[in-house]
């Protein structure tokens, strides 16, 4: 029997919910101020009241509601009745689990299902004896790699990262659910994969640097800069993010393509390139770029030329003038004189 307990008000209870572990349809045991009562009465303060002699004057859902006495004023009290106990393990949603994405020694585990749970996992070789779900929770008893965590979002699907794998080689993944009830799956799911050739992830300065210079336009002060990463032997190297570049101009201590000038607009194009766009403070003019890095490795020591494009020829409102067709010549003295009619060409401006 759980402890339910009911707080009085004086002598009586008044209109208070029986709060606590449930009780079961049809028992009737409950605790009074610390007492336990026997099994067919409730004790009302002082009063001990036999169950069968009370009305039941409402109803509420999922509970059971006595009454001490008929009068109107009569107190009133709620026993939650609990309801069928969870014998039903978690289902996993149609297509999971499975690996969302496989590298040379690290996957990630998608996993969806219809209620909230544990998800356990361990990592066997290619070929081993399968597991059976009670192992799988317990890792063979922590002998072999393996986890859990948490799945609280049903139904999305979440991942989870799974490393310290072994660079082409095959594996057989066992996942389990249990949830909060302690129902755990009968049955663990098996997910056959095999890990990717080992990849060097670290740029090589031979191969990486900037290779690409695309003055913006004039007047605008813009460079778009593109930089190219590869490894040793030459193949590009993918997923870097804004942070994790940093450069130093003119001299100035080093700093990460930023989302402000004066460098910006960083993408990374998926191939190995990426661009950020320079911004200087003058046309025309030359920046020195120095250690080019990539999380500390340095791609390009420089110095390395990044020139602003010109002014633009409409800048402050001038336009330069266009030269005048019809001059001509009205003197053969000592003196030439010129004469023209800027009537007749009305789209020349800035004379």
């Amino acid at each position: 029997m759980g402890n339910i307990t009911v707080n009085p008000s004086g002598n009586w209870c008044i209109g208070v919910y029986i709060y606590g572990d449930a009780l079961s349809d049809g028992q009737t045991t409950v605790t009074v101020d610390g007492t336990i009562t026997a099994e067919e009465y409730i004790r009302f303060g002082t009063q001990t009241v036999n169950i069968a002699d009370q009305t039941l004057p409402t109803t509420k859902t999922g509970y059971r509601t006595y009454k001490l006495g008929s009068a109107e004023n009569a107190n009133t009290v709620w026993v939650k009745i609990a309801g069928p106990a969870d014998t039903t393990p978690p289902v996993w949603t149609s297509g999971h689990p499975y690996t969302n994405y496989v590298q040379d020694d690290e996957l990630g585990l998608a996993v969806s299902a219809d209620e909230t749970c544990t998800v356990y996992y361990v990592v066997l070789a290619d070929g081993a004896a399968a597991p059976s779900a009670g192992q799988v929770e317990d890792r063979l008893g922590n002998t072999v790699p393996g986890g859990s965590f948490l799945y609280s979002n049903p139904p999305t699907a979440v991942g989870h990262y799974v490393g310290s794998l072994t660079p082409e080689t095959a594996y057989d993944i066992y996942v389990v659910l249990k949830d909060s009830a302690g129902n755990l799956q009968a049955e663990p799911e098996r997910i056959d994969v095999t890990t990717l050739p080992y990849f060097d992830t670290i740029p090589n300065d031979t191969n990486s640097g900037i290779t690409g210079q695309l003055p913006g336009p004039n007047g605008s002060r813009q460079v778009t800069l593109t930089v190219t990463l590869q490894n040793a032997a030459g193949e590009a190297i993918t997923g870097r993010a804004v942070g994790d570049f940093s450069v130093s101009i003119d001299g100035a201590p080093a700093m990460h393509f930023v989302s402000n000038p004066p460098l910006s607009g960083f993408a990374n194009n998926g191939d190995g390139t990426y661009t950020v766009v320079f911004t200087g403070d003058a046309d025309a003019t030359a920046y020195s770029f120095t250690n080019l890095s990539v999380n500390g490795t340095i791609i390009e020591a420089g110095p390395t030329t990044v020139t602003t494009p010109p002014r633009s020829s409409g800048g402050g409102g001038i336009t330069l003038p266009l030269a005048p067709l019809n001059l001509r010549l009205i003197s053969k003295l000592d003196a030439i004189k010129l004469a023209w009619d800027a009537t007749k060409e009305s789209n020349i401006k800035g004379y």
